[in-house]
């Protein structure tokens, strides 16, 4: 049998095609493998990610940074001073600040920092304030804000987007 002409060159193209694909598929295994904390669905039961945040200082300006601290319940709360809801639900993370001062409320600036630290100073709020770097609202899925986190003292996520804030707090305290 003869080949028609160009079938070697359109064989060999053919292998170059399945040579690369399995070569992004292996690159894309790796690095999921390397990465699963990035892909990895926030839900209660699953380690925090790690978080080391610039708090927001007088004026805006950014200072030390704030981490999850082993032992203690957190809270955080990924917001934004343009956003009605987020605004709305400040003054119950403030509650639980005040009420419960062995529980860390971190409230989580996507914005201008400036905007948000003058918001804090008016309206006294007790929460730590800092700021995102992107990488922490990437790594905890925030797609919609508000979004409230409780991590529990063995730092695991005790409730994502909890309806009554409070009770996530004390069940996260036992």
């Amino acid at each position: 049998r003869r080949r028609p002409p160009g079938a070697a060159g359109a064989a060999a193209a053919g292998w170059i095609v399945v040579g690369l694909a399995v070569a992004g598929v292996t690159v894309q295994v790796i690095w999921l493998a390397r990465n699963a904390d990035l892909v990895r669905p926030l839900e209660a039961g699953a380690p925090a990610p790690a978080i080391a945040l610039p708090r927001v200082g007088r004026g805006g300006a950014l200072g030390e940074h704030v981490a999850i601290t082993p032992g203690r319940v957190t809270v955080i709360d990924f917001w934004a001073t343009w956003c009605q809801p987020c605004l709305h639900g400040l003054p119950a993370l403030d509650r639980v600040a005040r009420a419960h001062p062995d529980v860390d409320v971190v409230a989580i600036n996507l914005d201008d920092p400036v905007a948000a630290r003058e918001l804090f100073d008016r309206a006294h709020y007790a929460m730590q304030l800092v700021e995102d770097d992107g990488a922490a609202s990437e790594r905890y899925g925030v797609t919609t804000i508000p979004r409230t986190i409780v991590i529990d003292k063995r730092g695991v996520i005790a409730a994502d987007r909890p309806r009554d804030l409070e009770a996530a707090v004390a069940t996260a305290n036992k």
